[in-house]
């Protein structure tokens, strides 16, 4: 059983750098960070704060993008531990 929640741990901290990473390659990919118009935010729907909840993108596409790969990365028994996530347009 340790085994299997060392590995859980281990899964989960790999995701969130893995998910830290790329939302970082995404606003490097854009070019100028003073230049990104914050339109969308992820959230996290029990309202917590955490790598990906809180975070600002152009767009819904890109905000997507990061959560696709977070789930992707997880696998079904890992269901339980999961956060669930929303993008919800920020109005300026």
């Amino acid at each position: 059983m340790q085994l299997h929640e060392k590995k859980s741990a281990i899964a989960e901290w790999a995701t969130k750098k893995g998910v830290d990473a790329e939302c970082r390659a995404l606003v490097a990919e854009m070019g100028n960070n003073n230049k990104l118009a914050n339109t969308f935010q992820i959230i996290r729907s029990d309202g917590q704060s955490d790598e990906i909840a809180g975070r600002y993108f152009s767009s819904y596409d890109e905000a997507h993008t990061v959560l696709e790969r977070y789930y992707a990365d997880l696998s079904c028994c890992d269901e339980d531990e999961r956060e669930y996530y929303d993008i919800v347009e920020v109005n300026s």
